[in-house]
């Protein structure tokens, strides 16, 4: 310290002398210096509290397969990953040890992979080397369409994976050309013999999609045996995926309805699971399901179109008109229909449990579209399969039906304890009020245990919650049931403007709804994207 003595002017306000000055300039210096020692030595003693509070943090004691299911949850690792999705995975496993234990051990991780051409050649070893962390968990393989007409299908990968690499469960590819497709399923037809137990024939789940681009070849699927037809070659899986390219742009002369699939009827039967994508015209749908008696699960997908179906086609290729019997089919789901949905006349399904309807959301007037109606359909089938006490599950999505009509649908099914209306247009907020209170009049949804209500206009959000809650209180108090309800906009309304409107229908004013038996929640769905619809 300095020799000046400083007291006088550290303890009073006059001016420093010129000594003093010097020495308070000489102190600072001093002092600062010592403040940065002090400072420095506080970090070390805060880095080394950080250090063993992380050393006790609870993350640390997060078990191996809880932190193992969080990296599927962020790599979205449901869906085999791609190239993007395995380098994030490999990243995980360079934090630390742990997180690369946990990784190894979360075997689903690693059971799927989806590859692009481009990346097909020379990478079999890679794809086996991952695939073979998966353990014995089933392991799926996709391959991704074309780029610039250079396919995979006569890829030394892509052969050599379907014949001597790791078992799969699950096949996907895109073919742009049928004779690809054609000269690929063949390849396997006669080396057949060549490598015992191969993958391709082991398959339990194959999933098809023919691109648009080429015309001259669609011909290549009919064939005047029907042995040797392009779906002869297929492994006996039991779960089979085909979408086929739109009619308007492989048939240019509208002459769909003339091809046969001729898909093997042994090959049908095998099956649990179907989805079949086809807007061609003619019943090629419906000549295939007079095969599938061992059928679980069904989806089709008409691609917006009508798949017109006259007497002609029929009387081509017939199939039993008195009724299609699948008596083991629990699961119908219909995709992209407009006006009919002529496919359920055609049906019998006794064993039906869950029935899942999607329109265009274009207004269905029984003036515009008489015969066959879409209500009618519904109702015809559920008498017909007399499967009133059997379906449990209901969806609905981008309907626009007249309120009396969707109580009809819904009366016809008093067993549904599972209702969901997504996108269900109403044209005026009176509408949805007189459908939601006209429910118990007609006796529906009395074993409702969960209704979902999604992406609705939100100007209706008070006559919906009015409405709906007034159906509830007067089904009675204790019947649980899980309400979800959610707006085109994430903003408005919100769960609050719901318990505003409990407060107002409710007939004991002190009762909550959880007291009452509901659990209702209004959560934020995505929006559906106009080409979607």
């Amino acid at each position: 310290m300095s020799a000046v003595c400083l007291l006088r002017v550290l303890l009073s306000n006059d001016v420093p002398d010129t000594a003093e000055v010097d020495a308070l300039k000489k102190e600072n210096v001093e002092l600062k210096r010592e403040a940065r020692k002090l400072r420095m030595a506080l970090d070390e003693i805060e880095a080394r509290i950080d250090q063993r509070n992380g050393a006790l943090s609870a993350i640390r004691r997060v078990p191996l397969e809880v932190l193992g299911q969080i990296f599927t949850f962020t790599l979205g690792a449901l869906a085999p990953l791609d190239e993007e999705g395995r380098e994030g995975l490999l990243n995980l496993g360079l934090v630390c040890q742990k997180w690369r234990d946990a990784s190894l051990l979360t075997h689903e991780l690693w059971s799927g992979v989806s590859v692009h051409p481009r990346n097909l050649p020379g990478s079999y070893e890679k794809i086996e080397t991952w695939l073979s962390r998966a353990g014995s968990v089933p392991k799926s393989l996709h391959l991704l369409g074309p780029l610039n007409g250079h396919g995979h299908l006569a890829s030394a990968t892509t052969l050599e994976l379907l014949t001597r690499g790791p078992p799969l469960d699950h096949l996907y590819f895109e073919s742009e050309r049928i004779g690809d497709l054609e000269e690929f399923m063949y390849y396997f037809a006669l080396n057949h013999t060549d490598v015992p137990n191969r993958p391709w024939d082991n398959l339990r789940s194959l999933a098809i999609t023919i691109e648009d681009q080429w015309i001259q070849d669609m011909w290549w699927f009919d064939a005047e045996d029907p042995s040797t037809s392009i779906f002869s070659y297929l492994p006996p899986v039991t779960s089979f995926s085909l979408h086929l390219p739109k009619q308007d742009m492989v048939f240019p002369d509208d002459d769909s309805e003339m091809l046969r699939l001729n898909i093997p009827p042994a090959f049908l039967g095998r099956l649990t699971s179907l989805e079949v994508a086809c807007d061609w015209d003619g019943p090629h749908i419906l000549v295939m399901l007079q095969h599938c008696k061992n059928l679980e699960r069904l989806v089709v997908d008409v691609i917006n179109s009508q798949a017109a179906l006259d007497e002609a086609a029929i009387t081509r290729q017939p199939f039993p008109r008195t009724g299609i019997l699948l008596p083991k089919l629990r699961v119908l789901h219909l995709q992209r229909y407009t006006a009919d949905l002529r496919i359920l006349d055609y049906l019998v399904t006794p064993a039906l449990t869950d029935l899942d309807i999607e329109m265009d959301g274009y207004e269905l007037l029984r003036k515009t579209y008489p015969k066959p109606f879409v209500v009618d359909s519904i109702k015809d089938l559920q008498k017909r399969s007399n499967s009133q006490d059997t379906v449990r599950s209901l969806r609905l999505y981008n309907v626009h039906l007249a309120p009396k009509e969707l109580v009809k649908i819904l009366a016809v099914v008093p067993s549904l304890t599972h209702l969901t209306l997504d996108r269900v247009k109403f044209a005026t907020p009176g509408e949805i009020s007189g459908f939601w209170r006209s429910l118990n009049n007609n006796k529906c949804l009395a074993h409702a245990q969960k209704l979902e209500v999604l992406r609705t206009n939100p100007a209706m959000a008070e006559d919906l919650f009015d409405s709906m809650l007034e159906f509830l209180v007067e089904r009675g108090k204790g019947k649980k049931c899980e309400v979800t309800v959610s707006f085109q906009e994430a903003t408005i309304p919100t769960e609050s403007d719901a318990r505003r409107a409990w407060g107002w229908i409710s007939k004991d004013k002190d009762m909550s709804m959880e007291e009452f038996g509901l659990d209702f929640r209004v959560v934020w769905v995505p929006a559906v994207a106009d080409e979607d619809m």
